[in-house]
């Protein structure tokens, strides 16, 4: 077997350098060196079988071995020894002028000697004043290795000038003496931009530890807020259905539910929404008197809208309390106007946006608005139950009656049918139905003064008597209850206002509309749509009433 076949099959640890360029690279001179070197001091040097002179390559065990062995040859004989390789990207190199205007290009084929160092030389390994990860310090100990080398390979052994090669050129083209402070200055230029970069490395590793600390402080944040919000949805929508069922039991229960909702999530709107409605249905359903109902409804709704503007629902639970205890019309219409841009499908917001229109008078918008809320939730009966009390107060008796029938047989347990049901059999003459149906509706909301009423109908009623003729009957006998109440100081200024208005007594019932402002009397919010006020009108104290309720 031929040597060079031997050659070619050193260990793969070997590396193997595959042209002049490369080789003359290891050693960090040019092509023009390394060629000479091969020539005159035997490099290792290998050519391609077939290829003559052109193709060479070279192995770096063989590379450093001879370098060894020309350094004891040049201890022993005076002479220069080829410097240490060093690697490509740490090797010292010529700058591109020497200063005298002259190209070291002309110069490639000279070996650059620093020239001999004080004993003041830069340290190359400086302390760093910071900790390094560990690839970090892996990098630096690696450069600081390499730099030993340069250092050591451009310290030479005497500051003697040292003997001439004989097959370097001319000095000519030599290659001038460097003084040593350039060397110190590239060796210290290379070891800050290590001490930079490590630097920049390591306010990198402490910056993007603080953004994944703060990442995971921001997951198990959000993880238990969709806990707590997982939870507040469940109890508000239990309370929703037992808001729905409107009873002062399944009212006082929503209440709960929906604190409960807002104790595990403070930032849930829908749970102050929820809680507005509630204390908006209390006063109806049960013997919470709107001065404590009302405020509390309406804190509820503005903590709603503030926590979510986009909420339908915080829009027009506001919207009620606005219309029935401020009495800002404008406000209020805008409340429902914007709940209803933010969702036009909410069958509950174009129900109170009904009930709101018919208490201003506008029976024909209001039917509109319930049927549409009827159409969204064909299946509630609050929703049939209020239009049967638009068709009563628009007049149309019998319609209104055909409504509320099904649904006091449906839903015997729901107090507004029964309610509207007494007072449309009330305006037919119907004496005996108001008065089952008012009393119904009073033991439902636990109103014992509903049971005295209803007794008082029934002794006016007269069985032989016209519809006509009983009904003026019943309402004589409701009205002089009504004035005893009033004397006691019981019952409401706008009552007792509606009772001298039908006496001829204009003048003091106007009178008594300005007690119903004072005690924030709720009968005030349907004046407007009261037909005995309607011949007075263009009265200016009727047009002041309705400047108070925001209405022009």
């Amino acid at each position: 077997m031929s040597g060079t076949d031997n050659e070619l099959k050193r260990p793969s640890e070997q590396q193997r350098l595959d042209s002049w360029k490369e080789i003359g690279a290891y050693f960090g001179r040019d092509e023009r060196t390394v060629k000479r070197w091969e020539r005159e001091r035997g490099l290792p040097v290998h050519r391609v079988p077939g290829s003559g002179r052109g193709r060479v390559y070279a192995y770096t065990n063989e590379l450093a071995d001879w370098l060894t062995a020309a350094g004891s040859e040049a201890s022993a004989t005076g002479e220069e020894a080829p410097a240490q390789p060093v690697a490509e990207e740490f090797a010292a190199k010529p700058p591109a002028s020497n200063g005298n205007g002259t190209s070291t290009e002309a110069q490639s084929d000279s070996t650059w000697d620093p020239g001999p160092r004080p004993a003041s030389s830069v340290t190359l390994t400086p302390a760093i004043p910071f900790p390094l990860s560990a690839d970090s310090s892996a990098r630096v100990a690696e450069v600081a290795h390499r730099l030993a080398l340069v250092q050591k390979t451009s310290r030479p052994e005497a500051v003697a000038e040292p003997q001439k090669d004989p097959g370097v050129p001319p000095a000519s083209e030599a290659a001038p003496q460097r003084p040593s402070i350039r060397g110190q200055v590239v060796v210290a230029c290379i070891v800050a931009v290590i001490v930079c970069v490590g630097v920049v490395w390591r306010a990198h590793e402490h910056q993007q530890a603080a953004v994944h600390a703060q990442l995971a402080a921001q997951a198990a944040a959000a993880q238990q807020s969709s806990a707590a919000n997982a939870q507040a949805e469940n109890l508000y929508l239990q309370g929703k259905f037992f808001w729905q069922q409107r009873t002062p039991d399944s009212l006082t229960k929503a209440v709960d539910l929906f604190t409960q909702a807002i104790v595990h999530d403070p930032q849930y709107a829908p749970a102050y929404a929820g809680l507005a409605e509630c204390y908006e249905l209390l006063r109806e359903f049960s013997n919470m008197a709107d001065s404590e109902a009302f405020p509390r409804a309406l804190s509820a709704a503005q903590q709603a809208v503030q926590l979510n503007p986009n909420l339908a629902q915080g829009h027009a639970a506001l919207a009620f309390a606005l219309f029935y205890w401020n009495w800002d019309t404008k406000r209020a219409m805008d409340e429902f106007a914007t709940a209803l841009r933010l969702d036009p499908n909410a069958a509950q917001t174009h129900h109170w946006y009904a009930t709101s229109l018919m208490s201003l008078g506008d029976g024909k918008n209001a039917l509109l608005q319930i049927d549409e809320a009827r159409r969204l939730d064909p299946g509630s009966r609050a929703i049939l139950a209020d239009k049967g009390w638009i068709l009563g107060e628009m007049g149309d008796y019998a319609e209104a009656r055909s409504v509320l029938e099904p649904v006091v047989q449906a839903a015997p347990e729901f107090f507004s049918g029964h309610n509207y049901l007494a007072w449309v059999a009330f305006r037919q003459g119907d004496g005996p139905t108001f008065a089952r149906e008012y009393r119904t509706s009073g033991v439902l909301i636990h109103d014992a003064s509903r049971e005295d009423i209803a007794r008082t109908v029934e002794a006016a009623y007269r069985p032989g008597a016209s519809p006509a003729e009983n009904v003026v009957a019943m309402q004589k006998a409701l009205d002089e209850r009504t004035r005893t109440f009033y004397k006691q100081g019981k019952g409401e200024p706008t009552a007792m206002a509606e009772v001298l208005l039908r006496q001829g007594d204009v003048d003091g019932a106007f009178r008594r509309l300005d007690d119903g402002f004072a005690r924030r009397d709720s009968g005030i919010r349907y004046l407007l749509m009261n037909p005995e006020w309607k011949p007075y009108q263009k009265d200016p104290r009727f047009v002041a009433v309705q400047r108070k309720l925001g209405v022009e």
